[in-house]
């Protein structure tokens, strides 16, 4: 299955993101601006943590759940664009955009690695809430308006993930 669509110029990763253009960064950000997108980039909970889940969940469900596994294969294309735009954002802002959080290098430990599917979507689900939250607090504290732009823009993908993961647990209740 191909989910990279290029329409009008906008891209498209099949269903799983919100059909608008991702803002472009400009200007300068604070230092602990800097360490916020460090975190959503490859932090504990972060997008290289969502994209390693997805590839581990797709691959677990894949054999007895197609349609979840597409789901799962496709969420996390959008996450790995998401991490593509942090470390852009990144690198525009002065920063290197290595693999880690404020504090730590990114770490397989930071996977889940749930086996039970009821309880991997109930995670996901979790998981992308607080993602969407994260998004829209590091908007909020920085004063770089295109960057808050971005992120606001990446927190709707993370909302439009919350639905999409609730509705495929609700159709295996």
């Amino acid at each position: 299955i191909m989910l990279l669509h290029h329409c009008a110029g906008v891209e498209m990763l099949g269903n799983y993101n919100v059909n608008m253009p991702y803002p472009e960064v400009s200007g300068g950000v604070s230092e602990r601006t800097l360490m916020d997108l460090y975190d959503l980039y490859a932090g504990r909970t972060s997008e290289m943590t969502a994209v390693t889940t997805y590839v581990y969940q797709r691959v677990l469900t894949e054999k007895d759940y197609a349609e979840i596994a597409e789901l799962l294969g496709g969420i996390g294309m959008v996450e790995m664009k998401h991490i593509e735009l942090l470390a852009a954002a990144i690198n525009a802002f002065g920063g290197d955009p290595v693999f880690a959080g404020r504090y730590n290098w990114f770490s397989g430990s930071y996977t889940d690695y749930e086996k039970d599917l009821r309880q991997m979507l109930v995670r996901d689900i979790e998981a992308e809430k607080a993602a969407a939250n994260a998004y829209i607090k590091v908007a909020e504290n920085t004063d770089n308006q295109s960057l808050s732009e971005l992120l606001t823009r990446i927190s709707m993908d993370e909302e439009l993930h919350v639905t999409l993961l609730t509705a495929a647990l609700e159709r295996l209740e």
